[in-house]
């Protein structure tokens, strides 16, 4: 069991630890996720599945220095549209965790907005929020 007081999580909770690359800072001036990665995690820390996918932009890959992926890298790649149903699956029903949660989940809601799927309510866990509540001297 995860421990503290009041603490309702069972060690076989399931959590949706999520990250994406992108082309550029904002999906509201057309940039574009590049690479996403969703890991399940149980509340102990064990893995249940871990799901990685370049992603075909349909643009230019963006800062290739900060991210490490080269134009030639997603050309073969699915479309976000095409991987839309893999991603949906992997974060149904779970609480969303990243590290910068706005930043991926104003992304995520951009590319599903594209491909013409509303991001339905989502709980959310930001590490780096979470980081600054424990440490803010960080």
């Amino acid at each position: 069991m995860v421990e503290g007081p009041g603490s309702v999580l069972s060690d076989d909770a399931i959590f949706a630890v999520v990250d994406v690359e992108t082309t550029g800072f904002s999906p509201l001036t057309s940039d574009r996720i590049v690479e996403i990665a969703v890991v399940r995690v149980r509340a102990d820390g064990s893995t249940v599945d871990e799901y990685s996918t370049l992603v075909n932009p349909l643009r230019p890959v963006g800062p290739t220095d900060l991210h490490g992926i080269a134009q030639v890298d997603v050309e073969g790649a699915p479309t976000f549209e095409e991987i839309t149903g893999d991603v949906l699956e992997r974060l149904e029903g779970l609480v969303v965790v990243g590290h910068n949660m706005r930043y991926d989940r104003d992304f995520l809601a951009a590319e599903l907005s594209a491909a013409g799927v509303f991001l339905p309510a989502i709980p959310c866990l930001c590490t780096l929020k979470l980081a600054h509540r424990l440490h803010p001297e960080l």
